[in-house]
């Protein structure tokens, strides 16, 4: 499955990237993104533009009692995203987006206990995750809550050796198709997300097993650490505050808080300085 994510691409990188026209949603950088936070992703909106909008992560049918159901819907495995009660009525009805981190987190099993690894391309540009999203209204409030869950699929060559599921992941010539801007087939659409993305194009590196926290908001914990000869991960964690999820709402910094400053970059300095290389 897929749990954790980065998303540390500027908005602005991202609506160029990803050609959205709507105005420019106000998000900071997340470093640990987790079920039921916010995160932007894009979409067609009511005139069939692309659009990059704000929705939480866990897809709440339109016809749950109540949001609890969200966390449990995070995932949503390529092969029965069509049938599932969850996700059938999204599928069917065309509500698919794209997802676009810069990293995602696999924990693979080491003796007793895991290790998480980053993944993440080898350009340097945000992996265009496929997803669905959906609408629900509170009954009892009447706010409605946009929601959208993470596609998965079977492991590449590269994710295989740490997890037995990956993020279903377009390549770009795929993103107008999987968004709806025109017509395609059907057994074309089902295989565009069963089919594993080319670990060629990926690359994994060992991290801080602290981005298994919620709590843990910060750059360092994505920085790869170093494997020893034996196999083990060497890990020398050095002194620092965890900023709290509650505590940078508060923060005069903002959801930001605590995490060191991103380096704005554009598209054409991230190719050449991949992200991961250095966090």
């Amino acid at each position: 499955m897929c749990g954790r994510v980065v998303q540390k691409t500027p908005m602005n990188e991202i609506r160029v990237l990803f050609e959205t026209v709507n105005p420019m949603p106000n998000a900071a950088p997340t470093y640990n993104g987790a079920p039921t936070d916010t995160l932007p992703v894009v979409r067609l909106d009511r005139d069939r533009r692309r659009s990059l909008d704000l929705l939480r992560w866990g897809l709440v049918p339109w016809w749950a009692k109540d949001i609890k159901i969200g966390p449990r819907c995070i995932n949503a495995m390529a092969e029965t995203v069509a049938s599932k009660p969850a996700f059938r009525d999204a599928f069917g009805r065309g509500q698919r987006c794209i997802v676009p981190v810069d990293a995602f987190c696999e924990w693979k099993k080491i003796g007793t206990g895991k290790q998480p690894y980053a993944i993440v391309s080898t350009d340097g540009l945000p992996l265009a995750m496929a997803g669905l999203w959906e609408r629900w209204k509170d009954r009892a409030s009447g706010d409605i809550i946009q929601t959208f869950t993470i596609i998965t699929t079977a492991p590449n060559e590269l994710c295989r050796d740490i997890h037995d599921r990956m993020p279903a992941i377009l390549p770009q010539d795929k993103w107008a198709a999987w968004l709806g801007e025109h017509e395609i087939d059907a057994d074309e659409l089902r295989w565009m997300v069963l089919r594993p993305y080319p670990a060629s194009l990926m690359r994994a590196y060992p991290v801080d097993t602290r981005v298994g926290s919620v709590r843990t908001m910060m750059r360092r914990c994505w920085t790869r650490l170093s494997q020893r000869p034996d196999g083990l991960i060497d890990v020398r964690r050095r002194k620092h505050r965890i900023t709290p999820r509650h505590d940078r709402a508060h923060h005069p910094g903002g959801a930001d808080a605590g995490v060191p400053a991103v380096r704005h970059r554009n598209l054409a300095q991230r190719v050449c300085n991949p992200v991961g290389a250095r966090w």
